[in-house]
C-alpha cells in the first residue's frame, strides 16, 4: 500500500478549534480521508481497538497516514468512537524508536506546548495545548504522541 508523506513541522501553528493538522474532532472517516488530500487511507483490518484503554475511551482504528516531523517519519492512526464513528484520537508512532529520538520528540513538544503539566519520570509527559483544547500525551518508550480533545468539564 503506497502512502504519500505529509511534511509538517511540530512548530506549525494550529487553529483554536482543537484538532490535529487537517482534522477536527468529530469528523467522520470519509471527512478525515478527504481532508488528508491523499495522505491518509482506510485500514485493511476494518477497525482494531485502541489497546490498553478503559471502556469509555475505547476507539476503532479506521484510517492511517504518515507524517514527517523534524525528519522523523511517523505512522499516524486515526481512531473513531465505537458508537458514533466520529474522530476522537490521533495517535502518532515512530518505529524504530531510539532514546535519542525520544529525547528530540519531547524537546520539540516542549518548545511548542511549554512545560508538560504532568510527567512520570522521563517515561511520559502530558500537555494541555495553550493553542487549542487538546490533550497531548507523549510516551518515550514507544516514541508515540496521542492527541485527543479535552473532556467536557475539565
Amino acid at each position: 500500500m503506497a502512502a504519500l508523506a505529509v511534511v509538517a513541522a511540530v512548530m506549525e501553528p494550529v487553529t483554536a478549534l482543537g484538532n490535529w493538522q487537517y482534522t477536527r474532532w468529530g469528523m467522520t472517516l470519509v471527512q478525515v480521508v478527504a481532508a488528508s488530500h491523499g495522505t491518509a487511507w482506510l485500514t485493511e483490518d476494518n477497525g482494531s481497538y485502541l489497546r490498553y484503554m478503559p471502556n469509555r475511551d475505547k476507539a476503532l482504528l479506521l484510517a492511517k497516514g504518515q507524517v514527517a516531523i523534524d525528519n522523523l517519519q511517523f505512522l499516524v492512526g486515526f481512531y473513531f468512537d465505537t458508537v458514533t464513528r466520529r474522530l476522537v484520537n490521533v495517535f502518532l508512532t515512530l518505529d524504530p524508536c531510539s532514546k535519542t529520538d525520544a529525547y528530540e520528540i519531547k524537546r520539540l513538544l516542549a518548545i511548542k506546548y511549554g512545560s508538560p503539566r504532568a510527567t512520570f519520570y522521563d517515561l511520559t509527559a502530558e500537555w494541555v495545548s495553550p493553542l487549542s483544547p487538546d490533550i497531548i500525551t507523549f510516551v518515550a518508550s514507544s516514541c508515540s504522541i496521542s492527541y485527543k480533545p479535552v473532556p467536557a468539564g475539565l
